[in-house]
């Protein structure tokens, strides 16, 4: 995904596009060096076998889809629209709560299969979302376009 390359190319990196499928042969036989775009739960379940190091630079998160399809929620009665919505609120609220004891738990199960896990500072972290939000963003905004994006950016970003 561009949003990886760029995020990859912007922080000193050399982003080489693949597909997912393809990740975990091309770091296994050397082609390719790192992975970026996951959280170490990703890490650990995908790449384990393979992880050297590990950078915890809490750029992505694990994200776990809810998805219905449109019209079938549109056809729900208003009470089962309500306790579905209910439910995926009640589920986002308890990942919150549990995402960085998740974190923490998934790291030390990658130090414990043999990465090392390089620390990094909250000021560095700081530092590579500043300049992700200001060099990669607009390039992204561009690509899905700005009105739409501006409105997801929004949404999500204090």
């Amino acid at each position: 995904m561009k949003t990886f390359q760029l995020l990859a190319d912007k922080t000193g990196y050399l982003g080489t596009p693949l597909p997912f499928s393809e990740a975990f042969t091309a770091v296994q036989t050397g082609v390719v060096y790192g992975v970026i775009g996951s959280g170490a739960e990703g890490y650990y379940s995908s790449f384990r076998d393979a992880t050297k190091y590990y950078i915890p630079s809490n750029t992505h998160f694990e994200v776990w889809y809810l998805i219905i399809n449109k019209k079938l929620y549109q056809d729900l009665s208003a009470d089962q629209k309500v306790q579905l919505d209910q439910v995926a609120a009640q589920f986002e609220e308890r990942r919150w709560q549990s995402a960085e004891a998740d974190q923490a738990a998934n790291e030390k199960r990658l130090e414990e299969y043999g990465a090392k896990i390089v620390p990094i500072s909250g000021e560095e972290i700081a530092a590579t979302a500043q300049k992700i939000r200001s060099e990669v963003w607009p390039e992204v905004l561009k690509d899905v376009g700005v009105e739409w994006g501006r409105k997801v950016l929004d949404a999500i970003v204090e």
